[in-house]
């Protein structure tokens, strides 16, 4: 039986991400991964406050296998 871990996504609406990155200046790549807690540095905290606040984004989980 394989395990499954839950691990923390914010949900943004469509074209948010090119809009975000545009506004902090980094690339959509970088949002995208900041959004999937990929990356923990001090601007990918601002990119997820911003998506949260500005953009209407969402917390949610997405189930990986292990």
């Amino acid at each position: 039986m394989e395990e499954k871990k839950r691990l923390p996504v914010i949900i943004t609406p469509f074209g948010s991400k090119q809009k975000i990155a545009k506004e902090v200046s980094v690339s959509r790549d970088f949002v995208s991964k900041s959004l999937n807690y990929t990356s923990n540095s001090e601007k990918a905290k601002k990119i997820r406050s911003i998506a949260l606040e500005k953009y209407g984004g969402f917390e949610s989980y997405k189930e990986v296998e292990v």
